[in-house]
């Protein structure tokens, strides 16, 4: 099977690279593991090129700007009842602090450092 996938995919990666990088970028939803493989058709296959690791993270950063960012930027946002606009407000800021745990996350592990209450 992996043999087909080699026409696609770039000869650095190994079918675990492939799978994890799936995994991460669309939390295992077929959804949105839908739409990263329209971006990646769309911007690398119908190109002849094969498929790198920054091809689908570039995939998972338009998704993320497509359709969950929009929500955000909705222009319907005005015509919310002030309950709604809370809910959104909350959801906000619940993104933004997974955003910047998950940078804090990256950072830790670009330099390598394992917190102290960590159980690894």
């Amino acid at each position: 099977m992996w043999g087909v996938w080699t026409s696609f995919f770039d000869d650095k990666m190994t079918m675990t690279d492939v799978y994890t990088m799936f995994f991460r970028t669309s939390m295992n939803v077929p959804r949105i593991m839908g739409y990263l493989l329209a971006y990646l058709y769309q911007s690398v296959i119908i190109y002849g090129k094969k498929i790198t690791k920054q091809d689908i993270e570039n995939a998972s950063e338009k998704y993320y700007e497509d359709n969950i960012d929009a929500f955000f930027r909705s222009s319907t946002y005005c015509l919310l009842s002030i309950e709604e606009k809370r809910n959104i407000a909350q959801l906000k800021k619940v993104r933004d602090a997974i955003v910047d745990q998950a940078k804090e996350i990256k950072r830790q592990i670009d330099r390598k450092v394992v917190p102290k209450n960590s159980s690894i």
